[in-house]
């Protein structure tokens, strides 16, 4: 039988609405978590990666914390309502790794890695530079903080898949709103 790997990967805003609509209107009424558990039952994924999920594991409902068939990780930011990751997976894993090892970058939720065997899955957000020139500044800080661990994955051995919201656009094309955001 041929062994598969599905992966999906994406902002809670294009995914998983849910994460928004139950910190907007609280464990009442919450027809997004029906659609994103829908959603992710339709999908088959084997992990499902997911960055800026702007909620703590205390605001989401128990659908979220631990949906069926699957295993739920988060690395939320200290801040309510910022950044954050998470992954769900359909099998445990071998470790959890919630962070960089870094102070100020793991306080903002930005990393999440879990390893199975010789591969290795991370959700990751880099930070956004363009609301300014202090903002660019901190994803110019984060990227020269992140770049030895990226060096040390690659002189690991072992394999991974970085999912992530890198915010980084190579090209117009890349960008939603490629006017607005020069």
């Amino acid at each position: 039988k041929e062994k598969r790997l599905v992966v999906l990967f994406g902002r809670a805003k294009s995914l998983a609405r849910a994460y928004h609509a139950v910190l907007a209107k609280g464990a009442a009424e919450r027809p997004e978590v029906k659609q994103f558990l829908d959603w992710m039952k339709r999908q088959k994924a084997d992990l499902v990666c997911l960055q800026e999920i702007k909620a703590q594991e205390a605001d989401l409902p128990k659908e979220l914390l631990a949906p069926a068939r699957h295993h739920a990780f988060f690395h939320p930011a200290e801040k309510k309502g910022y950044s954050g990751v998470a992954i769900y997976a359909r099998k445990e894993p071998d470790r959890v790794v919630l962070g960089l090892g870094i102070r100020d970058i793991d306080a903002q939720g930005r990393y999440l890695q879990l390893d199975y065997g010789n591969l290795s899955v991370v959700s990751i957000y880099v930070p956004s530079g363009s609301s300014g020139e202090e903002a660019q500044a901190r994803k110019f800080s984060f990227m020269k903080r992140f770049m030895p661990k990226l060096k040390a994955m690659k002189a690991s051995g072992r394999e991974f898949i970085l999912c992530g919201d890198w915010n980084i656009a190579h090209r117009e094309i890349d960008l939603k709103n490629w006017r607005s955001n020069q």
